[in-house]
């Protein structure tokens, strides 16, 4: 094969690269304005006391699982903490907006081993179903230490602040 057409290839490979890039890019901007159309905007509040530190891994719509929610920038993994503000969850992410999950909306909380494009050990997610304008989403936290001390610290702080 000569440099010419291995250059060529290259430069073809390189092209479908960006422009499949930008049709990534451009799926994610369309799915993130449909859905911030029809969901409120999640409040943020900083924690008062953080509970632990964790993983945030996805919010997915409870009724469609495969579905993450891109709105408001609850797309994105990063590393964040749970903690509590008055009457609301704290989900503080770092580079991101903090959700504050008021404590009225939380359905339950359980644990998992999988979520959209993240599987774990079994139970190694703590999970919480949440009520958003109307709207059912689940919420996947990793806790990469002490996890059943930390869950058992966010159910009892939930139950404490919920009555």
């Amino acid at each position: 094969m000569s440099s010419l057409v291995r250059e060529t290839v290259g430069t073809v490979l390189i092209l479908l690269v960006a422009i499949v890039a930008l049709l990534i890019f451009w799926s994610v901007r369309r799915r993130r304005a449909a859905q911030e159309s029809i969901l409120p905007r999640p409040v943020t509040a900083n924690a008062e006391k953080d509970l632990f530190p964790c993983l945030y891994v996805a919010t997915v719509f409870a009724d469609k699982p495969l579905d993450r929610v891109w709105a408001y920038g609850l797309g994105g993994r990063g590393r964040a903490s749970v903690g509590f503000f008055g009457k609301n969850l704290v989900i503080s992410r770092i580079g991101e907006d903090s959700i504050a999950i008021p404590l009225h909306d939380v359905k339950e909380i359980f644990r998992g081993g999988a979520t959209i494009d993240r599987g774990v050990e079994r139970a190694g997610l703590i999970q919480i179903l949440w009520q958003l304008g109307g709207t059912n989403l689940i919420t996947s936290l990793r806790i990469t230490s002490n996890q059943e001390q930390s869950y058992k610290a966010l159910l009892v702080q939930v139950k404490g602040n919920h009555e």
